[in-house]
Order: C-alpha cells, then structure tokens, then sequence
C-alpha cells in the first residue's frame, strides 16, 4: 500500500466556515467604551475566547456604536424543556446573565444583542481573514506551529536535498562523531560542531567547533558567527572612518583566535575577493539568508 504525501488538516472548520458560538453584545458610545471594558476584565473575562477583539467599531448608523463582547449565551437551568417530541424549546424571555454582568447592564440602560462568533482560533491566515468578516479576530500563530509551517514551507528539490545531506556530512564529521557498527554513536572531545552556509552558493562561509575551554559563550554556534563576522571584515573592510570609531581591543580581540574556523572564514573570503574588487557591492547584514548547520552532544549522545 502506497501512503501519499502529508497534508494539512485545520483542526477547527472547514470549507464549510468555522464553528461558532453564541455570545451578547452590548451597543455603547464610544466615551462609554473604557469604563465597561475595564469592568468586563474582571467580570466576565474572555476566557476560551481570547482569540476575538472584545470590541468592534460598528460603521452602520449614527452616531457611531463600539460593540462590545459580554459573555457566551448561557441558558439557565430552566431556560430548556423537552417536548413530547423530543425538541426543546426555549422558555427564558430576558438574556440570563451573571448577577455582576446584570447588573451593569442594568445600570447603563442598555439591551444586550445575540451574535454567532467564531469559537476556536483559526489556524491559517485564510481562515482568519475570512472568518474575521463574521467577527474582528486577534491573528496568532498557532501554537501547534509545526503543521502550520509545514504547510506554508515550500518543497524541496531533489538538488537541494543533497547539498543539505552533504553539508550536514560535513558538520558531523567536523565534531568527531562517528557511528559503530552496532549503530551507537561515539565521537570525540569537540562533540558540538556548526556549519554556516550561503545557500545560493552552495558552500560553506564558516565553521566553529566547542571552544567554551577558553569562554563559556565561546560555543559552536557563536564561534561560527564570529567566524563569519571576521569574513565580512575581509570582504568589506571599514572605511576610514569607521576605523577611528573603533577601539583598538576590539582589533585586539580578533586576532590571535587561531582554531578550526579561522581557514573556512578565510578561503571563502579570498574566494569573493576578486568578485568584489571589481565591482562595489554594498555589505549584507551579518548571516542574512544563510543556512546553519549543528551536531550538539548531550550528554554522550548526539544529535542534528
């Protein structure tokens, strides 16, 4: 049996719109909006609803109503019967409301309204625009990201996922790690190891192994930065100005850092040397649009 590829599922809604619940809503001016919201906050919170605006600026009639979320519909206990047949039936005349939510209505002489709201969050930008039409939404990502990427992530091709499997290859044999036969994997003392790649290219502009002996923020990671960063200085040195805003430690901090980043750092800089001498190309951010690549040992084991 042949399984197809995965696709993503909403795990609220459908084609068909999203789920909704029922909710009063109070229409008030604008100069009312403050005093009540700050009451409803400790009133009647939003709870499972914190995804919608509590309030919306209606644009139908003047003078102009914000319209204000109160609670869900809650139907009392006696609110509902069952007929014969089996259908309930409503018996509650006046919106039921917690005795504090009552009362401020009460108070302000105003009537609440019944709205139908989306009841979960959305979890595309498709669905929020569209089911923000039936009510103003809050977009967040969702939490359960991972789905959510994968759908918006574009596909691989077959080229590219070479150049990662040679690239990680090459990360994992930098950190010492090799695999037994028995499938266990041993490596040696350096263990954390990181490749920073320029992914148009296609090849590697730095690389850093463990060096928290000398730092404890002297990690793969960081060492491979700092490696990349040194590059750039390579690449596009300081102007003339720059150099006398610059303290002489810092170029004291960058030399005589001598390790296993330093050659990669330089030969692809030497690499771009003449690319750049004969044409002005302005610097990049550092790293910007670049692939890292990571071997990290936890205790013993490793993993990318």
């Amino acid at each position: 049996m042949q399984l197809e590829g995965p696709r993503f599922v909403a795990a609220h809604g459908s084609e068909h719109g999203p789920q909704l619940v029922d909710v009063w809503t109070v229409s008030v001016l604008p100069q009312q909006t403050h005093m009540l919201v700050g009451k409803l906050a400790t009133a009647a919170p939003l709870g499972s609803l914190q995804h919608l605006k509590r309030v919306w600026k209606t644009t139908a009639g003047t003078p102009v109503k914000m319209r204000i979320i109160l609670c869900r519909v809650l139907q009392p206990p006696d609110a509902a019967r069952p007929d014969f047949g089996g259908a309930a039936v409503s018996t509650a005349a006046e919106p039921h409301l917690p005795p504090a939510l009552a009362q401020l209505v009460s108070d302000l002489a105003i009537a609440p309204e019944q709205a139908a709201v989306p009841a979960h969050a959305p979890q595309t930008r498709e669905q929020w625009a569209e089911w923000s039409q039936i009510w103003p939404i809050t977009w967040r990502q969702p939490e359960s990201t991972a789905m959510y990427l994968a759908q918006q992530a574009p596909q691989l091709t077959q080229q590219e996922q070479e150049g990662m499997r040679r690239h990680m290859q090459r990360v994992w044999d930098l950190s010492g790690c090799t695999t037994s036969a028995a499938g266990s994997s041993e490596g040696a003392a350096v263990g954390n190891a990181c490749i920073i790649v320029d992914p148009v290219a296609g090849e590697a502009v730095a690389q850093g192994v463990d060096e928290t002996h000398a730092h404890p923020l002297r990690h793969a990671a960081m060492v491979a930065i700092d490696a990349a960063a040194q590059r750039d200085l390579l690449l596009w040195p300081p102007s003339p100005a720059d150099a006398e805003e610059q303290p002489a430690a810092k170029e004291q901090r960058l030399e005589g850092q001598g390790s296993v980043h330093d050659s990669t750092a330089a030969a692809s800089a030497h690499a771009h040397a003449a690319e750049c001498a004969t044409s002005h190309s302005e610097k990049p951010y550092l790293c910007t649009g670049w692939d890292c690549y990571l071997v990290v040992s936890r205790r013993g084991r490793y993993r990318h």
